[in-house]
């Protein structure tokens, strides 16, 4: 894919971005200052999205990366799905120290000299969420971009439409 050059803070941003940041929250820690209004961040932020080389080299961001997850790790999205069903299917007292899916342990003793431990495993919220956004079964993000129409423009499109000559 060949994309058109970007500026230093234009490629921050795409690369914020795809990594997983919001538009706005990458916008904001590219360009901003913490006094605009949140209604402002959004509106630079898509206009910045709207560029064409920025979504190009977003993607291009999160291909290579996808690219180098598989060929250099074996992971792909068979494999982050499957994770994620374990996470989802496998019951919560089966998870011990040693399983692949605990993320955190801890043992503690009592005063009595009973050892209790402790193991977390992912939540298994969060996963379902995941698989639902991996398989497309949410409902799409939307872009919201707001068009003016000049008055003028306006009235000679309804004549138009109306078969009324200009």
């Amino acid at each position: 894919m060949v994309t058109m050059a970007l500026d230093p803070k234009e490629e921050e941003f795409c690369q914020l971005v795809a990594n997983g940041s919001s538009a706005a929250d990458a916008w904001t820690e590219v360009y901003g200052d913490g006094n605009l209004p949140r209604r402002k961040v959004r509106d630079k932020s898509t206009n910045l999205m709207l560029k064409q080389p920025v979504r190009d080299r977003i993607s291009e961001i999160r291909t290579k990366f996808a690219e180098t997850l598989e060929h250099k790790y074996g992971v792909t999205r068979d494999t982050i799905a499957k994770k994620l069903l374990d996470i989802i299917e496998t019951p919560v007292g089966e998870v011990d120290p040693q399983s692949s899916l605990a993320q955190e342990y801890s043992e503690t003793k009592s005063k009595k000299g009973n050892r209790r431990i402790r193991v977390k495993m992912p939540s298994k919220t969060d996963a379902i969420s995941q698989l639902v956004k991996m398989a497309g079964f949410n409902a799409p993000d939307r872009l919201n971009v707001g068009v003016g129409v000049n008055r003028d423009v306006q009235d000679a499109l309804e004549k138009m439409f109306r078969g009324e000559a200009g």
